[in-house]
């Protein structure tokens, strides 16, 4: 169960990096 909860911990910080990589992507895209 610990290590469940770690990779979903881990995962859902990949995802946020992911997500504020891309919109910073797509801010510094069309400007």
């Amino acid at each position: 169960l610990t290590v469940g909860l770690v990779g979903i911990i881990i995962g859902t910080i990949f995802i946020i990096k992911g997500l504020r990589k891309s919109n910073a992507a797509e801010r510094r895209g069309p400007l």
